[in-house]
């Protein structure tokens, strides 16, 4: 909708010397006005929209005024960026008897949001961070939804990434939960400032710019009419046989045909459930995408669920690899009492059962152990929520004993990342259970069993091991230990806070926060830092009441703890040469 016009009185036009930008204002408005040939004037903001310095300073030549601070030219008759990257506001000029009036009637907020939208997909797939977080910050002042943007650049992700998607479509679900208005986030700012959801969105920005600038979306293929009666075995068929446009048409002639979370969450898990894939990725979004797209809306599902869907044609099938053999075994031996174990844990167990034994079995037992105590217990009825509550401290432990050496010595492929995952698969797996309602369920704490005891070879020996001791100074001293990278000062500091509700409140909090703050340099390790952390203190809820609850939390406050060796350059040269040496890769697990 056209507004009407708002006309100024500014200047005369005797004020006005050809060639010589001059400074006005007009309202709230600041402008700089030009005077060109034939008494034509121009009206443009006077902040450049790359870095807010003042255009006044600027130089005019012709109908083009250039920036004095990065050279950045404007046309002077439209605004147009015609060198660098963004464009100013141009305003309406009329000139009446030798007095200058222009026109600050506001524009239609839809009009500037779509006009911040295109900014927007330009300054991602050029990869220029500044600009696509000036192009959200102009949206979001114009009236953009936060969330909805957060689906925005996980669907962006997901059309352009070569494999599928990657980090960015996990931690935009993590991420709206931490904005204003989010529950227990509080109320959206009363003040209107949009610093918070503009720190949250740009954590995604940062790492969209850096992997996806100057790469185009994919194709897209036609969508294929999608079946109530056939189309999961046909989705699960196109996978297997790893034809990303015979699956890709299916999931979008899903969409087309109106399906939404109540068929294709399912059927996504049924695909976690064929493979272990990609280092348990395709769980770990799984189990969070259609949280973002309830909350950002449907609009963008196509670049959503397309990125997921090509991730599990696309992606390393790591129960294939001959470490997984005897899990595959099981597994195929165990696929037709699955019915029958899922109605015993349904009925409700034994008021007994001895969550230490698989703990240790999953921790220290032989290859295949830690399985057969988990199917014992479920033949014995127990409560699969239990199971799944030794697997996350099986796999909180894990993470407490990683021999961080490993992350420094760049000849072994492993680090931080791999055991991070133990923990935030183990909680996607809780998530996946309480709302996946199949036998096929049971497949997915099978393969954390697994995922758990096959990292042993990177634990610490037991006489290196961190010693975990309580002791004083509160939630500010145990966050300075993480800043300062110093683990067993935090982990004491966070022991010793004990029960304290409200501490562990303002800790929780805090450990976001961190996460959000720079603590991390590369974006992937950012977001490993946050998926670990809101995983684990989702996880101290779920373990209520439980004398363990606090492992997990305290798996990652490890983490933000530990000196991290993120750049792993060297690592990268030491694979270099094993390989031109015709070397396989040094790795433990």
């Amino acid at each position: 909708m056209l507004s009407t016009p708002r006309w100024v009185h500014v200047a005369s036009l005797s004020q006005l010397t050809p060639g010589k930008p001059k400074l006005v204002h007009a309202e709230a408005h600041d402008v700089v006005l030009t005077r060109g040939d034939e008494d034509v004037v121009y009206a443009i903001h006077n902040v450049c929209p790359h870095e807010g310095y003042p255009l006044v300073q600027g130089v005019v030549s012709g109908a083009v005024l250039t920036c004095a601070w990065h050279n950045f030219k404007f046309d002077l008759r439209d605004g147009r960026c015609v060198l660098g990257e963004e464009d100013v506001r141009a305003y309406a000029v009329q000139v009446l008897e030798g007095e200058v009036w222009i026109d600050i009637a506001e524009p239609d907020p839809e009009i500037v949001r779509g006009a911040q939208s295109r900014a927007l997909v330009l300054a991602l797939r050029e990869g220029r961070v500044g600009q696509a977080l000036r192009a959200i910050g102009r949206g979001l002042l114009a009236g953009a939804r936060p969330e909805q943007l957060l689906t925005v650049l996980a669907a962006y992700d997901g059309r352009v990434s070569e494999y599928g998607s990657t980090h960015v479509v996990a931690v935009a679900a993590d991420l709206a939960r931490l904005l204003p208005g989010a529950p227990g986030m509080g109320d959206p700012d009363p003040s209107g400032s949009i610093e918070r959801p503009l720190t949250i969105l740009a954590q995604l920005v940062d790492t969209i710019c850096m992997e996806h600038g100057r790469r185009e979306a994919r194709p897209v293929p036609d969508a294929v009419p999608w079946s109530q009666q056939t189309g999961l075995e046909a989705l699960r068929a196109a996978v297997e046989a790893e034809n990303r446009d015979a699956a890709l048409g299916l999931l979008f002639g899903a969409l087309a045909a109106g399906e939404r979370r109540d068929t294709l969450e399912p059927a996504l898990f049924e695909l976690c459930a064929d493979h272990f894939t990609d280092f348990g990725h395709t769980l770990i979004y799984t189990e969070k995408v259609f949280d973002l797209l309830d909350l950002g809306g449907w609009a963008h599902a196509e670049g959503v669920l397309g990125g997921l869907v090509t991730m599990f044609v696309e992606g390393t099938r790591e129960d294939l690899l001959p470490p997984w053999a005897g899990w595959r075994k099981r597994v195929a031996e165990l696929s037709p009492r699955l019915p029958e174990l899922s109605g015993r844990a349904l009925r409700g167990g034994p008021a007994w059962w001895d969550r230490v034994a698989l703990i240790h079995q999953l921790l220290d037992g032989k290859p295949g152990e830690g399985i057969t105590t988990l199917v014992s217990a479920l033949e014995e009825g127990v409560p699969v929520a239990d199971l799944i509550d030794a697997l996350v401290l099986a796999a909180s432990e894990r993470l407490l004993r990683f021999d961080a050496a490993l992350e420094h010595d760049p000849s072994i492929q492993h680090g931080w990342l791999d055991v991070t995952h133990l923990v935030t698969f183990a909680h996607a797996v809780r998530a996946a259970q309480a709302r996946w309602d199949s036998p096929r369920a049971l497949v997915l704490l099978t393969q954390a069993a697994q995922f758990i005891r096959m990292h042993k070879p990177l634990d610490l020996p037991p006489e290196r091991r961190l010693r975990l001791v309580a002791q004083g100074g509160g939630v500010a001293a145990a966050l300075d230990a993480m800043r300062r990278r110093q683990p067993e000062e935090a982990l004491g500091v966070v022991l010793g806070i004990g029960g304290d509700e409200l501490a562990l409140d303002a800790l929780e909090r805090g450990m976001v926060e961190l996460c959000l703050q720079d603590h991390a340099a590369r974006p992937i390790f950012a977001y490993h830092q946050l998926k670990l952390t809101l995983a684990a203190w989702e996880e101290r809820r779920a373990l209520q009441g439980d004398a363990a609850a606090m492992r997990p939390v305290l798996a990652a406050v490890r983490y933000l703890a530990a000196p991290l060796s993120e750049r792993r350059l060297a690592g990268r040269v030491q694979d270099t040469l094993a390989l031109l040496a015709g070397k396989v890769p040094k790795t433990l697990v």
